[in-house]
């Protein structure tokens, strides 16, 4: 792209911070520094969220469990998921697996693979993308493993989690199962989701794969509630 095609660009589409809305030059990544820099990003060592999930979710002995934001109610990331689950702001998915390879990279952690958790298939036509799977696909890719967007199927279409209060392991009760056209080998393998709330939904997910051989799992979201 011509320096000229690129300044005409900016001009008549400017781009424009996620969380500020202050215009960005063309090469920025979604984010201006300040904003960036107030992301309540979680500083840890070990795995953060295993005490917890290690109860809540029992079929598969965790390795890792870990997130990378917090989320509070009305915060930047909130505001974030939003955009990027119902506005159509796929950038915003992929500027999050880029952060989730970063953090692995910088961790040192191996993985074979990465496991999204699906959306109903009604769901995603009406979406038109899984915002786990481009979080997922942008983060595999960086890694150089492969992602497995289909291994987990949701055949049932539940309501919005985030819509339910108390215990919502009911809600998702037999709403996942193991597509066993794909083929899953031994080894270490991360399933990732958006958001950690109660560990309902990925421990549903978790419990497709609990007669699997040779499989060692952990978990990771972008982000968790306080």
């Amino acid at each position: 792209m011509s320096l000229f095609f690129r300044a005409f660009i900016e001009l008549i589409f400017p781009k424009l911070c996620w969380g500020c809305k202050k215009e960005l030059s063309f090469h920025s990544n979604g984010l201006c520094l300040a904003c960036e820099f107030s992301l309540p990003y979680i500083y840890f060592k070990g795995n953060y969220l295993l005490d917890i999930s290690s109860e809540l979710i029992p079929p598969l002995e965790l390795k890792k469990v870990f997130a990378l934001y917090y989320f509070y109610e009305g915060g930047r990331i909130e505001k974030m998921l939003y955009e990027t689950k119902y506005q159509g702001i796929q950038t915003i998915s992929i500027y999050f697996g880029k952060k989730l390879a970063a953090h692995i990279l910088q961790q040192k952690w191996s993985f074979d693979g990465i496991i999204g958790v699906p959306l109903h298939k009604k769901r995603k036509r009406k979406r038109g993308y899984n915002q786990v799977d481009l979080i997922g696909q942008t983060a595999a890719n960086l890694l150089s493993i492969p992602y497995f967007g289909t291994l987990i199927e949701r055949i049932k279409n539940t309501p919005m989690l985030s819509l339910i209060k108390g215990n919502r392991e009911h809600i998702v009760k037999d709403a996942f199962r193991l597509n066993r056209k794909v083929t899953l080998k031994q080894g270490h393998y991360l399933l990732i989701d958006d958001i950690f709330t109660t560990g309902a939904t990925l421990k549903a997910c978790a419990m497709t794969m609990e007669n699997l051989s040779g499989l060692e799992l952990s978990i990771a979201t972008i982000c968790c509630r306080s």
